[in-house]
């Protein structure tokens, strides 16, 4: 049996009572960016979830303080910016120095901001990637 870690036990075990808990997918994904900003210790923790179409991820989730107004209705396309790639690719993408990266959309936005870094992750069900889970500092 291999060894488990008591933090990853915990995070799955807030994670079942949250899904247990209520059917009203914005509020669970809510409280799961908010688990993800805790445990990741982000400064932010964003949830993109796929459209109908499959050509855009939107903003489904937010959790941190951020100087800018959160636009009604965010989106990003799949073929483009770090969240894209991490769409298209189906691999986690960990950058500790953001502004380096040319595939960077919104520069100005993440200067304003004052994210260095940021890491997104795939999130998948049975197989296709259904939207992204992404943490700035």
């Amino acid at each position: 049996m291999s060894d488990v870690n008591p933090q990853e036990l915990e995070v799955l075990a807030e994670a079942s009572r949250l899904l247990t808990s209520t059917l009203d997918l914005a509020e669970v994904l809510d409280r799961l960016a908010d688990i993800a900003r805790n445990r990741l210790e982000t400064d932010v923790a964003r949830i993109w979830l796929l459209d109908e179409a499959g050509e855009v991820l939107r903003l489904a989730a937010h959790k941190g303080r951020i100087r800018s107004p959160l636009p009604a209705r965010e989106q990003v396309a799949t073929r483009s910016s770090l969240v894209g790639w991490v769409f298209t690719h189906r691999k986690p993408l960990a950058l500790a120095d953001v502004q380096q990266d040319r595939r960077l959309e919104k520069r100005d936005w993440f200067k304003a901001e004052g994210f260095a870094s940021l890491l997104c992750v795939p999130i998948l069900l049975d197989g296709d990637v259904i939207g992204i889970l992404s943490g700035m500092t």
